[in-house]
């Protein structure tokens, strides 16, 4: 083998060596909570944590972690900033979270190396993003009251619906499916196309691109019968597309 091929290999060796050094002396973390589910606004949580550094450094230099949210206005850390701890060994401390705003997020993880207590950041060892956190809103009476109201509603329509359906046109309708069959063309072709279209246009929020494609994809319901109702249109011809297509959405998993 030339020389040339033996320097190779061996500065390969060498890199594969390094980066597995590198892996190996990352920081390991252990929280108190392995996540913080379900905040409520605007309560404070405080999580303990225990870090193991495994820096080869002059035991005179310090090491800080901080602590910081992905998104501020869901949820923000108050007091993360330049703990204290060591660079090698383990090290306790904690850090507090308060909510601001339903949704999710995460948290992120930077140490640092510090010279003495007051000297700047001089480089970051590890930085790392994999604590989960999700905010809630407090529950309220209201919130409760509305929901009650709203299902009562919603069965009494349903119910008034259905008893307001003639089986006799529906036999009809179905003897002649023109406009079923464009309703359900409109509701299962075109209206996903145009909810992944507006998704993919829009810069939107990813969660909130599949709940509009969820929407999309949709057949109609009971909000598509009451603006029937409102509109003066055929109630009938309505809830039979809204049978058909929700037949046709469900597919070979609907049994009878």
């Amino acid at each position: 083998m030339s020389s040339a091929k033996v320097s190779a290999v061996i500065s390969i060796i060498c890199l594969l060596s390094s980066v597995a050094t590198a892996q190996d002396d990352a920081p390991e973390i252990l929280f108190s909570a392995s996540s913080i589910s379900q905040l409520v606004v605007p309560n404070t949580i405080n999580i303990a944590f225990n870090v193991t550094m495994y820096d080869t450094r002059p035991s005179t230099d310090l090491c800080a972690l901080t602590v910081s949210s992905k998104d501020n206005s869901v949820a923000e850390v108050i007091d993360g900033d330049d703990v204290f701890i060591s660079c090698s060994g383990v090290s306790e401390g904690n850090f507090t979270v308060i909510g601001r705003f339903l949704g999710k997020t995460t948290l992120t993880f930077k140490t640092y190396v510090l010279h003495d207590a007051s000297a700047t950041k001089e480089n970051t060892v590890n930085a790392f993003e994999e604590y989960a956190v999700s905010v809630i809103r407090k529950p309220r009476t209201i919130d409760s009251a509305f929901t009650i109201i709203v299902t009562v509603v919603i069965i009494v329509n349903t119910i008034g619906f259905g008893a307001s359906i003639d089986l006799g046109v529906v036999k009809e309708i179905l003897k002649k499916p023109i406009a079923p069959l464009i309703g359900a063309i409109s509701q299962l072709v075109l209206m996903p196309l145009i909810a992944f279209g507006l998704a993919y246009a829009i810069p939107f929020d990813n969660s909130l691109k599949l709940g509009l494609l969820i929407l999309g994809c949709s057949p109609g319901g009971g909000a598509s019968n009451v603006w029937t109702v409102l509109l003066d249109g055929d109630l009938t011809l309505s809830i039979t597309m809204t049978l058909l297509n929700t037949i046709l959405t469900l597919g070979k998993r609907l049994r009878f």
